[in-house]
């Protein structure tokens, strides 16, 4: 091979390094990301009379998710080893909460295990009539599958953000990144969840959906992003991923897994768009 091949030989190389793609892994929590709850028809569901009637009986009506945790609380102390896992709202789940999406009860054990609490136990008997009406009527919404799924919503904006991350390819037209899900979430209610042809187009970008009852822990926990690093062959000293996730605790859980993890906090689309933008992943 004369000088000028080689010469030629070497550019092509160069070009060929210069122009590689180094895809990403971008794992996607669901609720507060992807998809959220419609409170108006949650209150509907659970009915607007356990609600007045609490208010009437003289307590807060905006304590009263954190009433009806502390009285789960009462049901089930917190181990130490429990993630300290929270919903939305940032008020930290009970450990029945917990090992309901650890997969250790399901939606009917969980909700009979209250329902004889509230009848029988001596703090059910304590309680008055209102806290028993709606601490059961929010059971009966959270823990019965085909009620909650009613409630759940496609944000728009998440399937406007995974869209754009799909639709990136690399130099052979392939995608660029990888895109999991990644969520804490009962079995019963994601299989209906799965099944429910308005999210199917969602589900269907994805390379692979995990939730934590599958896996028997729930994020922050470290070990379930450990368990998905090997299920995919990452790396989290080499290979970039990115967990986007709205719980303040799992990004920074994530973010000490490797050199390579980094947790996005969902706050707005608008600062989430700009900030994958400058990751150039978008």
């Amino acid at each position: 091979m004369n000088k000028k091949a080689i010469l030629i030989l070497s550019i092509i190389m160069s070009m060929g390094r210069i122009s590689q793609v180094i895809p990403a892994t971008l794992i996607f929590d669901l609720n507060g990301v992807l998809l959220n709850v419609d409170r108006a028809k949650a209150s509907r569901t659970i009915g607007y009379s356990s609600f007045i009637s609490y208010f009437f009986s003289g307590y807060n009506p905006f304590r009263i998710k954190k009433d009806f945790f502390s009285f789960l609380d009462t049901i089930s102390p917190r181990l130490p080893d429990t993630p300290l896992a929270t919903d939305e709202g940032d008020c930290l789940l009970p450990q029945l909460m917990c090992d309901w999406m650890r997969g250790k009860y399901d939606s009917d054990e969980v909700r009979q295990i209250i329902s004889f609490q509230l009848q029988s136990s001596h703090v059910g008997q304590s309680l008055s009539k209102s806290k028993k009406r709606v601490f059961q009527s929010l059971a009966n919404f959270i823990f019965t599958p085909a009620a909650y799924i009613q409630a759940v919503r496609l944000n728009k904006r998440g399937m406007e953000l995974v869209k754009a991350c799909a639709a990136q390819l690399d130099q052979y037209g392939n995608r660029k990144h990888k895109l999991i899900i990644l969520s804490n979430w009962d079995r019963q209610t994601f299989d209906l969840l799965i099944q429910d042809p308005s999210f199917g187009e969602l589900f269907s970008l994805f390379d692979d959906i995990l939730i934590s009852a599958n896996i028997g822990k729930i994020k922050p926990d470290i070990g379930i992003y450990l368990d998905l690093f090997c299920r995919h062959d990452l790396n989290p000293d080499y290979d970039q991923t990115y967990l986007i996730d709205d719980q303040l605790e799992n990004v920074e859980s994530f973010s000490e897994c490797g050199k390579k993890t980094e947790g996005i906090l969902c706050t707005d689309f608008k600062s989430l768009f700009k900030r994958l933008k400058t990751l150039e992943i978008i």
